[in-house]
């Protein structure tokens, strides 16, 4: 499962930037670093991510196990 790039893949096609996403949440140097999965996320932090971008952890999770949509 590749969290990082599924987020990136998710943010790209909602037209999304970095700093959106990472806003009120973490420094944007932090979710930089989750997209490139050079650093760990918590489950909650997933959820409120998830929750931005307006995808269910259900919709998520297929398109993470599915390696076709993050390449």
């Amino acid at each position: 499962m590749k969290i990082g790039k599924t987020l990136l893949y998710l943010r790209n096609d909602r037209q999304l930037s970095q700093n959106y996403m990472a806003e009120n949440l973490m420094p944007a140097t932090s979710y930089s670093k989750i997209e490139r999965d050079l650093q760990t996320i918590s489950f909650d932090m997933l959820l409120k991510l998830l929750d931005k971008l307006g995808v269910t952890i259900e919709e998520f999770l297929s398109l993470a196990s599915n390696d076709d949509s993050n390449t």
